[in-house]
């Protein structure tokens, strides 16, 4: 079954709130989230990202995305679309992610630093 991206823009808490996911063309099968908020000071930060499916351990690898869309590169495409969002849609420099200590090396990976309890990222140096 192929998946698509979808985007959904609304307004929340003196903000905009930007709903990236992948699901099934029905929209029935909801495979991957991210929700990215830009708020009103202007400040990019992804609330939230999960990938659903059975869980499979990290370096083997499922034999279908049906099976288990986890270790797919979804998350990492969500993570790249938000970035592209707040660099070239709303032209701001910096991204942050609020990560615990299990997750820093995900994001570390993709070029995000630690800055107090936030894991930030230049988006224009990315671009």
């Amino acid at each position: 079954e192929k998946i698509y991206l979808f985007r959904e823009d609304y307004s929340a808490s003196d903000g905009k709130e930007i709903f990236l996911s992948f699901e099934n063309k029905n929209r029935t099968k909801l495979y991957s989230l991210l929700r990215l908020r830009i708020s009103s000071e202007n400040k990019a930060i992804i609330r939230e990202i999960h990938t659903y499916g059975q869980l499979h351990p990290i370096g083997e690898s499922p034999t279908s995305l049906l099976i288990s869309p986890q270790h797919k590169g979804l998350g990492k495409r969500l993570i790249k679309e938000a970035e592209k969002i707040t660099g070239k849609e709303y032209n701001l420099k910096n991204i942050s992610v609020i990560a615990g200590i299990g997750a820093r090396d995900y994001f570390r990976k993709s070029g995000y630093k630690l800055k107090d309890t936030y894991m930030v990222k230049n988006v224009r140096k990315a671009s």
